[in-house]
């Protein structure tokens, strides 16, 4: 069985095990409208390396090839492909877990982009990774009434979750400024009865997409009335 199986898929993946013991199950490589970055193999994403020439760009602004891939390093794919697309930059985020053969095996961890409602500038991977440290399973959700964040999760958390999330988002330069010049309110925590998930599959729905086409991101704008009502109230 074929399924995503990194970045914000991977607890969907694990349950999809769960319930088909008896199949044998591989992750989907990287693939893009402009090309292929990476191809299953065993347990790992190796980069294919015939399909296309490949560059890198690191966070610190410089653009390196292939061969100069070092473990451990977090950059997005460059493509240039045999159909004339040159120097095409995608906005992945790929972590370098280890080499086979010389082959960089290439994570998938997310895309770039960034939460900004007022200037906070929280990017989607570190609101997943502080969503993962609160509650397994969990979504940020920004709103657009009276601007916050708000944690989703299937069950009641730990006592002073709530409490910790803030001090992690106030880690964030700007999210503090932000909290200190009363544009944002104070994040919340919100237990979803049928589910995060659910909810999340909900509100694409309701916004007319099909629940196949939905791609789970770690954050999602919605206003205070549709969460209120998705989630029922209940807080």
């Amino acid at each position: 069985m074929s399924a995503w199986s990194t970045s914000t898929s991977k607890d969907f993946f694990e349950q999809l095990q769960k319930l088909f013991t008896r199949a044998a199950f591989q992750g989907k490589g990287l693939f893009a409208t402009e090309g292929v970055v990476t191809l299953p193999f065993s347990d790992t994403y190796l980069l294919s390396y015939s399909s296309h020439f490949y560059e890198f760009h690191k966070s610190d602004g410089s653009v390196i090839p292939a061969w100069e891939l070092k473990r451990g390093d977090v950059v997005k794919p460059i493509l240039s492909s045999g159909n004339g697309l040159l120097r095409y930059q995608m906005e992945d985020l790929i972590e370098v877990r280890g080499f086979v053969n010389g082959v960089p095996d290439l994570c998938f961890l997310g895309r770039e982009a960034t939460s900004d409602l007022v200037g906070e500038k929280l990017s989607y991977q570190s609101l997943g990774e502080m969503a993962g440290a609160c509650a397994r399973g969990s979504f940020f959700l920004s709103i657009g009434d009276r601007p916050r964040y708000v944690l989703v999760c299937d069950a009641s958390p730990a006592a002073g979750t709530s409490e910790r999330l803030e001090r992690m988002l106030l880690e964030h330069f700007h999210y503090r400024l932000a909290r200190e010049l009363g544009q944002l309110g104070e994040s919340a925590i919100l237990v979803a009865p049928a589910g995060a998930l659910r909810l999340y599959l909900d509100l694409c729905q309701k916004r007319g997409m099909l629940e196949g086409d939905v791609k789970v991101q770690p954050v999602l704008r919605i206003s205070e009335a549709e969460l209120a009502g998705l989630a029922g109230g209940g807080r």
